[in-house]
């Protein structure tokens, strides 16, 4: 969040108010003298975090088709053409997936179909709508290997 969202969020000129993540163990638990590290981050910054149980999939529809297309366009490929790739590699690889698919892959379905992801935001960013926005957070470390 801190070094991928907020910056990219900053420079898109946009605002977090509201955050909305599923209850999972990494926005949950990590507890340090009963105060969680994540939710001490968030207020620190101003924006609300609601959770929602996992398994009220109807709010993570836009979430199961994000993780379908990574999956089909990414990591089925990537596993086609190399099997000796590094964790590091593997997030590298990614990180050029990931702006691929948010400044120039359009979207397939939908009410923006044809437009890219930035695209949407930008339209919107004004009005003060919810938007999903995708980050992965790069936890890796040197020399570690994904098989």
């Amino acid at each position: 969040m801190e070094t991928k969202m907020l910056p990219t969020v900053e420079a898109l000129d946009l605002k977090i108010s509201n955050l909305i993540t599923n209850n999972a163990l990494e926005y949950s638990t990590n507890w340090d003298k009963a105060q969680h590290k994540y939710d001490t981050f968030l207020t620190n910054k101003n924006i609300k975090h609601w959770t929602i149980p996992s398994k009220e999939t109807q709010y993570f529809e836009f979430l199961h088709d994000f993780n379908s297309i990574i999956h089909e366009e990414f990591y089925i490929n990537l596993i086609k053409w190399e099997k000796n790739y590094s964790i590091k590699k593997i997030q590298s690889e990614l990180n050029e997936f990931m702006r691929y698919y948010n400044f120039e892959r359009p979207i397939n379905k939908g009410f923006n179909k044809g437009k890219t992801p930035i695209e949407v935001i930008m339209s919107t960013k004004d009005k003060d709508f919810p938007l999903p926005l995708w980050f992965y957070v790069d936890s890796i470390k040197d020399g570690d290997k994904m098989w």
